[in-house]
């Protein structure tokens, strides 16, 4: 067997190790406990749903804003050339 391999092997069987111990952990906490933790985690989840929400709005605006300028920035340099062109044929 390689080091990697058995660093790997050890690994995993400490993760398994220790999700056991906290299922087994969760299993045994009273009901009340039980509802403030999983209220945690589901606060946990909206905020980073909300944070992925904001990030994918403020992408979206940065690249629509991006979009347009090499839009202008195009017609602009376009325009430009036709009327260098034009100047070049007189």
């Amino acid at each position: 067997m390689k080091n990697t391999t058995k660093g790997t092997g050890i690994a995993a069987l400490i993760g398994l190790g220790l999700g056991a111990l906290a299922f087994f952990g969760y299993k045994r906490l009273p009901q009340d406990k039980k509802d403030q933790l999983k209220g945690r985690f589901n606060e946990a989840g909206n905020k980073i749903k909300d944070t992925a929400r904001d990030v994918e709005n403020t992408v979206k605006e940065k690249y629509d804003s991006v979009k347009g300028n090499v839009k202008d920035d195009y017609r602009t340099a376009k325009s430009n050339v036709k009327d260098e062109l034009r100047d070049a044929r007189q």
